[in-house]
């Protein structure tokens, strides 16, 4: 299993996924918040990482590529995450559809592998030099920290609640995020 995610120019990313002897190379432009979203989908899918009433069985993002791009659906089922991967010639228009992958793997092996490349995105680019090249959105920070901390400890990441002002709201430690920031898969 693979996974590969690169900055290749400005507003421009290109990578692979690879699994049971399936593989597609993607690229995607600004026009989407391709790694975000693609944190949020699996995101969804994990009860560490989102509250209870928000966990989703079957989730999907959408990569532009102007004006071709993909639409990932990610499917959980009894740990094995099914993986579909469907292709456009115009992602808007939905045209020339292509099914790429439609596979399953191991939920937690497929996150290692993608949070490991993501260690090394960061590493090369860090947090600036990564909004900086990708130009419309930041670096998904806290879907990545708290995916990180599920691979690491199978947790949730510790957050504290207090009132303010009449509102509920959440608190994290900044100092716990930037040791899981530092800590390498």
């Amino acid at each position: 299993m693979k996974f590969e995610y690169k900055l290749s120019g400005l507003g421009w990313a290109d990578g692979l996924i690879e699994a049971n002897s399936q593989t597609y190379n993607f690229n995607i432009s600004y026009l989407s918040d391709g790694l975000g979203d693609f944190l949020t989908a699996l995101m969804e899918l994990n009860q560490y990482c989102v509250p209870e009433d928000e966990v989703k069985v079957q989730t999907s993002c959408t990569w532009h590529a102007e004006p071709s791009g993909t639409e990932l659906i990610l499917k959980l089922s009894d740990k094995m995450l099914n993986i579909k991967m469907i292709s456009y010639d115009d992602i808007d228009l939905k045209l020339s559809k292509q099914i790429e992958i439609d596979t399953s793997v191991s939920y937690y092996e497929f996150l290692f592998i993608v949070i490991e490349r993501l260690d090394f995105l960061l590493k090369k680019h860090g947090l600036i030099g990564y909004r900086d090249t990708w130009y419309e959105h930041d670096f998904p920070i806290s879907s990545y920290l708290k995916l990180k901390q599920y691979l690491i400890s199978k947790s949730s990441f510790h957050t504290e609640t207090f009132v303010e002002l009449g509102y509920e709201m959440e608190k994290s430690d900044i100092n716990e995020e930037m040791k899981l920031l530092m800590k390498y898969l």
